[in-house]
């Protein structure tokens, strides 16, 4: 994966140092994360023009554009931001400050921060559910990846969230989870957070209100 990477990113110096200064170009990928859609799109060109702005998004024909970069081995997605966050963390607590923070203070303050806000994280590959909310929680979920949660047979579900809770949820990518996971928060809420999170492959739902025995599937 790596190789495929470094060569992307080869890539893309030399066309904005070569290609960009000339009349731009194009680029063939194998996979392109459609981040709108939620889609891992398959055999794309991707095409720019000499300032090295893209023009186009199409799939790719039989006869490529001279001079198009092949990369049909590697996968192309948009670039990732703070794509962790330390949440027991105080912005008043650095340097010199930090050497009094102890474990229980540290606890509380990723207590209080969990519940204000889930930022910039990657949750993945967990037996048990990514998230849990409780009945009366107003949790800020934002920028978040969710993948391969609840992958334990004794585990009903990748993400439970119960009734009488609030959540505000914007510009996750949820993967292996469908939108009507949240139809437990009513009609409104469920299209909100279908309109502002992308849902990849999440065919049938994972989610489920915490007040539906989960069970155990299997020993």
């Amino acid at each position: 994966m790596r190789k495929y990477l470094f060569a992307l990113a080869f890539a893309l110096t030399f066309v904005t140092g070569t290609n960009a200064a000339s009349a731009g170009g194009a680029i063939r990928c194998g996979k392109l994360l459609d981040v709108r859609s939620g889609r891992l799109l398959e055999n794309q060109l991707i095409s720019f023009d000499a300032t090295g702005t893209i023009t186009s998004v199409a799939p790719a024909g039989s006869a490529l554009p001279e001079g198009t970069i092949d990369l049909m081995r590697a996968t192309r997605l948009p670039g990732l931001m703070d794509v962790h966050t330390h949440i027991t963390a105080e912005p008043t607590e650095n340097g010199y400050a930090g050497l009094g923070v102890s474990t229980p203070l540290s606890a509380i303050h990723g207590a209080k921060n969990a519940r204000l806000t889930l930022l910039a994280s990657h949750i993945h590959d967990n037996p048990g559910s990514a998230l849990t909310i409780r009945g009366g929680a107003s949790p800020r979920v934002n920028h978040n990846v969710f993948s391969r949660n609840g992958l334990s047979e004794r585990v009903g579900s990748a993400l439970v969230v119960e009734r009488d809770t609030q959540p505000a949820f914007f510009g996750n990518v949820f993967q292996g989870i469908a939108a009507d996971a949240f139809r437990i928060l009513g009609d409104a809420a469920a299209a909100r957070i279908a309109r502002d999170n992308w849902f990849a492959d999440g065919h049938e739902s994972q989610g489920r209100p915490s007040n539906v025995p989960s069970g155990r599937r299997g020993r």
